[in-house]
């Protein structure tokens, strides 16, 4: 087949909306939060942390979706060599720099990965989001130079399916496929559905910020109630949930919110968001792990668990900003410019 060159993509504004980088900056909290020590919190509040920050990473993806189908330009073939290339320069980056890491704090628990799944998923498992991106974009690139975007909603609604009845509703389907393959896969119906609507503004406008904030609400409270009904029939964790209907409910609300909601003036949070998202994604594990398991600040005082995640965030941005300060080439390596 010739491949589908893109006529939808909509023209570039003749500003930035800022409300994107903005929702940026909280996703990227809401991820420090959920891998922040919380356990020392009443179980109420951590759960409500958890399933409230969920949205986050399907929110990465979308927004990637979304550009990824604006740097299309008209008349051309749909490539996305560039994002690829980028993604693994810092894939690459922030593998060797936790295998050093891991080398030096000698825990048997983060013993370097030299298999195919520690290679392709990341030798620390939140590092499943940049190899599951990579993987997504390659399958968009392939499938969407081919077929019509009616067949990539197809692929993208069956295979956020299986990911939730072989992943979240396993104990309930009794059919369990292996965690990383449905970490890697999560990508797809995400950056699919961007990348969509994207090419749909006329179905993007359906996301106005009334319909936006209803499906923050409905998705939330739908999560909710799975996560209590996994519980109660099956004994699923609620706190272990990672991909809920509610949670792809929520998202699509912040996804349309932020497109939505204008904000014209840049500001500190768009900045960081913006600027910054992505690296304090990365990184912020090293810093967790500096310190409550190395330095053990915890110990000393437990209100350090209540701010854990701002705690994290804020030392991260600090670091990240002296990086790029000191030594600016180290930063351009780890961000992947």
């Amino acid at each position: 087949m010739n491949p589908v060159v893109s006529t939808a993509i909509p023209k570039p504004a003749a500003f930035r909306n800022h409300t994107i980088d903005v929702f940026r900056f909280v996703a990227a909290l809401c991820v420090v939060a959920l891998h922040s020590p919380l356990d020392t919190l009443p179980n109420s509040i951590v759960l409500a942390i958890r399933l409230g920050s969920r949205w986050a990473v399907p929110y990465f993806f979308l927004i990637s979706g979304y550009f990824i189908a604006q740097s299309i330009k008209i008349g051309q073939p749909i490539n996305f060599s560039k994002s690829i290339n980028n993604l693994v320069a810092v894939f690459i980056a922030a593998n060797l720099f936790y295998c050093l890491f891991y080398v030096i704090d000698g825990d048997a628990n983060t013993a370097i990965k030299l298999t195919l799944i520690g290679l392709l998923v990341g030798q620390s498992d939140h590092l499943w989001y940049i190899g599951s991106t990579i993987f997504g974009l390659i399958v968009l690139q392939y499938l969407a130079a081919r077929y019509t975007d009616r067949v990539l909603l197809v692929i993208s609604i069956c295979v956020l399916l299986v990911i939730l009845s072989e992943s979240s509703y396993s104990d309930i389907s009794k059919i369990k496929a292996q965690l990383y393959m449905m970490r890697y896969v999560t990508s797809i119906p995400f950056l699919f559905t961007g990348f969509l609507l994207a090419r749909h503004q006329n179905a993007l406008n359906f996301l106005s910020v009334k319909v936006s904030l209803f499906l923050i609400i409905v998705g939330f409270s739908i999560e909710i109630g799975e996560a209590l009904l996994l519980y109660k029939i099956a004994g699923t964790s609620p706190h272990n949930q990672e991909m809920l209907f509610g949670v792809v409910i929520a998202a699509l609300g912040f996804f349309g919110l932020s497109l939505n909601y204008t904000i014209r003036i840049n500001n500190f949070f768009s900045g960081v968001g913006k600027k910054y998202s992505l690296l304090i994604y990365l990184y912020h594990p090293i810093i967790i792990s500096v310190l409550f398991s190395i330095i053990k600040i915890g110990h000393y005082n437990k209100g350090f668990y209540w701010f854990s995640p701002l705690l994290t965030f804020l030392i991260t941005l600090f670091i990240l900003k002296t990086i790029e300060k000191v030594f600016p080439i180290g930063f351009k390596v780890i961000s992947g410019q």
